[in-house]
């Protein structure tokens, strides 16, 4: 039986870089949001091998795909290691002739800061891993080793994040928010945004990554507080290089947007805006702007909506 499932985007409410780690990652400090926005994966069994169908598709080699890389991570696990909970290391008894087929309806724009890679490997994850009857804890893990932002988008809803940004803390639930998403035609390299903010060595107990911070931004986050909470180390550098999206933020605040901000590294930005009228005069403002894809949505509990048939 096939498992059909939302795989959520996500959105970074705040978003600080703090330094560099000795294993060469950046340290960031960042909130997490999911959004209504998401992907449509379908996962069902297949032998011999591992399938990912894109619709669009996507000129991304099978083995370059996230999806496939979460998907092969957990039907390579060793019978064992399943009763256990723990990653596999070895191969003599990995289950090779297991196969899936993933099939992916992309709506989350690519390479905009909102996950969507990052969300379809949390998906594979998500629906394999319900088919194989995998515990959640070993998810997690399995998470964490594919990428930065996949724990988040697994685990969804509102998140603090520290470390590289996969050492998550749970925060409540921020209330239901209306989000107006404007993504321009331009991709961002994230290795680029990263060279430029020229972050300085730090030593893992330095950094600022505790549950006083968490508490901090969810106290704004449950004040409606969006001006003092939004904030992207990445704007500068960024808008610096592209001033259209600095000129594109400030149109959206000067047209019913409380707050506004990139998410991630770009080129994706979101507005909150103040209210239904605003959120109006803000998408006619929008729908005059050129080469913009613009999506309403609004914040989400959840990372991993499963469907019914």
């Amino acid at each position: 039986m096939p498992v059909r499932l939302i795989a959520h985007a996500k959105i970074n409410l705040h978003l600080d870089v703090v330094g560099k780690m000795p294993d060469g990652f950046h340290a960031i400090r960042t909130v997490f949001q999911s959004v209504a926005l998401g992907d449509e994966v379908c996962v069902q069994e297949r032998e011999g091998r591992i399938r990912v169908v894109m619709v669009p598709r996507l000129n991304i080699r099978q083995q370059d795909n996230l999806a496939y890389q979460a998907a092969r991570s957990l039907l390579h696990l060793r019978r064992a290691d399943l009763d256990a909970g723990q990653p596999g290391l070895g191969s003599s008894s990995r289950r090779k002739t297991r196969g899936a087929e993933i099939e992916i309806r992309k709506r989350i724009p690519m390479g905009a800061g909102l996950g969507g890679g990052s969300a379809d490997a949390a998906g594979a994850l998500a629906g394999v891993g319900k088919l194989m009857g995998v515990p959640r804890g070993l998810l997690k893990q399995l998470a964490a080793n594919l990428g930065a932002d996949v724990p988040a988008c697994l685990a969804g809803g509102t998140q603090f994040g520290f470390g590289r940004g996969d050492r998550l803390v749970r925060m409540t639930p921020a209330p239901a928010t209306r989000v107006v998403l404007a993504v321009p035609e331009m991709g961002i390299s994230t290795a680029w945004a990263y060279r430029e903010l020229r972050s300085k060595a730090v030593k893992p107990d330095r950094i600022p990554a505790d549950e006083e911070s968490a508490e901090r931004f969810e106290s704004l986050i449950q004040n409606g507080q969006w001006k003092d909470l939004c904030y992207n180390a990445f704007e500068k550098p960024i808008f610096r290089k592209y001033p259209n999206l600095r000129s594109l933020k400030r149109g959206m605040l000067r047209h019913g947007a409380q707050a506004a901000l990139m998410t991630g590294s770009g080129s994706g930005l979101f507005a909150i805006p103040e209210d239904v009228g605003a959120e109006k005069h803000l998408l006619g403002w929008l729908d005059q702007q050129p080469g913009l894809r613009i999506i309403k949505t609004r914040f989400v509990k959840r990372g991993i909506g499963f469907l019914k048939d």
